[in-house]
């Protein structure tokens, strides 16, 4: 269990409803807290050196090596037997999910969709064969919208990892044009150099994009969203290796916060999955 509470006893009333095998509790005393300024930046922050969900896969090193050459580990995870396990009732209407979107994102973009999301699972996604379905799951919902009312967007397809959205394409109702946004870690992007400053160099390098907080913070306080305006700057993007890293480094901290929960699990569309790799 993670997060704040004003009641500790509703709140463990609730998580028990969703994980009643708990036996105890951990409770650990915070002495510094009362000193922070922002408690809850500190509070997610502590939160990162506790809950470490994906370590029950791969290992603290193996991680490490990942995040030093994500696309050389995801290729070698890639060539490898397909793993994913998810029951049938999971992924029941998946295939009407994929075909439906040749009609949403038409032919051309159809194949593009599939392309750069291949590039994204494998240089942002943590051995996303062996985490498929369990950590990160993609759907194709066959009517949801992002914007409004009414909705101004229509979802293409919306990765997540854990509950949070991070890579999403969307087609603009008016427009045609796909467009969305990906999430990626602020420290990481930001570097060494001030806020200001690298924020007006990413703008120049990627004419078009938009940075700002993001919307929800489960693995701490420094994430952020980049909306793309058009496929064009989706390219530049997954083409720029600071971007790709900042994005790796965010989905790496979401997957060892928590495993993707069965709602998440039920939207997922494999077939979509296998035609990005297809796509590579």
């Amino acid at each position: 269990m993670s997060g704040q509470s004003i009641s500790i006893g509703k709140r463990l009333a609730q998580h028990l409803l969703v994980h009643s095998d708990t036996v105890s509790i951990r409770v650990k005393v915070d002495p510094d807290a009362p000193l922070a300024g922002d408690t809850l930046r500190r509070l997610l922050r502590e939160e990162r050196t506790l809950i470490h969900a994906l370590n029950d896969l791969i290992t603290i090193s193996e991680q490490t090596e990942w995040l030093a050459d994500p696309f050389t580990e995801d290729r070698r995870d890639i060539d490898g037997d397909r793993q994913l396990n998810l029951c049938e009732s999971c992924v029941h209407g998946s295939a009407k999910n994929f075909e439906n979107l040749n009609t949403v994102a038409g032919k051309d973009g159809l194949s593009m969709v599939h392309r750069l999301l291949g590039e994204y699972l494998s240089n942002c996604i943590a051995y996303p064969n062996a985490t498929e379905g369990h950590y990160w799951n993609i759907s194709a919902p066959l009517k949801a919208g992002h914007g409004g009312p009414p909705a101004r967007r229509r979802t293409v397809c919306c990765l997540t990892v854990g509950m949070v959205e991070t890579f999403v394409i969307l087609k603009n109702r008016k427009t045609d044009a796909l467009e969305g946004f990906l999430q990626v870690n602020g420290s990481v992007l930001y570097g060494d150099l001030d806020p200001d400053t690298a924020y007006i160099r990413l703008k120049r390098q990627h004419p078009g994009i938009e940075i700002s907080a993001a919307n929800y913070h489960d693995s701490g306080p420094d994430n952020l969203t980049i909306d793309f305006p058009n496929i064009k700057a989706l390219v530049r993007l997954l083409n720029d290796p600071h971007i790709t890293l900042a994005a790796a480094t965010a989905t790496l901290l979401l997957m060892r916060v928590r495993k993707a929960p069965a709602t998440r699990q039920i939207t997922h569309c494999p077939e979509l999955v296998s035609a990005a790799w297809r796509a590579l």
